[in-house]
């Protein structure tokens, strides 16, 4: 659900594809011929090297510009000083803020629903060292999501089709196999990774709540993964609002799902880890 809605996402904010042949094989064709459909009434036409955006758009705007498809807009949120507007750069910057903010904001509501209907004060205390390993694994990765935007971006620059569908893909299929990698890890080294957040002298039950709310997340790593390159596509083609949706989607059925194990079922800080492995396959 929210990878999908992702991709979509991805799909509407992409350059034009010349060619399905272009993809990787095992990639699924409906998802390139989504792409192709969606954005092909999208193109405009590069503007000469040498030539400023500012100057481009006002030339569009004239006439003047043979170069150009007349598509890009008269100001194209610019100031007077041929600077993108401070509007335009809030309209982007703010929801690609709550992007970043995906993954300690579900385990922010996994830890306000254990703190109020777990069983124990071990359970909510099992939560720090547990959310602090998973979303710290996850940060790691961020160089694939900061790669992705950057290839992404130049290739929509360059009007380059064959990049763009191959950038994001190749990111997936990477950002999936390094999922695999580190989520089989956490699953071997998580007693060891909370002994050493806690100490020796912690307790044997919240050693085994966090180590079981680790080993349950772990199982989500290469969608969580996937989805945060997802996520920079949609960054990398100027489109931060549907990522922000999928974001809020992904919360919302964490916040559900919380509801339902935690106080539902009484299954505690394992129902939390639940809830959010969910939201994030999703």
């Amino acid at each position: 659900m929210r990878t999908a809605a992702l991709l979509l996402g991805l799909a509407a904010a992409a350059a034009p594809v010349a060619s399905l042949r272009a993809a990787p094989a095992g990639l699924p064709r409906g998802i390139i011929r989504k792409v192709a459909s969606s954005v092909r009434r999208r193109t405009v036409a590069k503007p000469p090297a040498t030539q400023s955006y500012a100057a481009a758009s006002a030339a569009v705007s004239d006439g003047n510009d043979p170069t150009l498809t007349g598509s890009i807009p008269k100001n194209a949120g610019l100031d007077a000083n041929g600077a993108p507007k401070i509007s335009k750069i809030l309209r982007f910057s703010l929801p690609a803020l709550g992007i970043y903010l995906s993954s300690p904001l579900l385990s922010l509501i996994d830890t306000a629903f254990v703190g109020n209907f777990a069983k124990s004060s071990l359970e909510l205390a099992a939560l720090g060292p547990a959310t602090a390993i998973c979303d710290q694994t996850t940060s790691i990765c961020l160089f694939l999501a900061v790669a992705t935007t950057n290839i992404l971006a130049s290739a929509l620059a360059k009007g380059d089709s064959k990049e763009v569908v191959q950038g994001p893909v190749h990111g997936l299929w990477l950002s999936g196999g390094l999922g695999l990698v580190l989520g089989g890890l956490l699953q071997v080294v998580a007693p060891m990774a909370v002994r050493a957040f806690v100490g020796a002298s912690a307790p044997a039950a919240l050693v085994a709540d966090a180590v079981a709310y680790v080993r349950i997340r772990a199982l989500a790593m290469p969608l969580v993964l996937m989805t945060l390159v997802a996520q920079a596509g949609c960054l990398g083609g100027k489109d931060s609002v549907s990522a922000l949706k999928a974001c809020g989607l992904a919360s919302f059925v964490n916040a559900c799902g919380d509801l339902l194990f935690v106080p539902g079922l009484r299954m505690g800080v394992a129902g939390a880890a639940i809830a959010t492995a969910l939201s994030q396959l999703g």
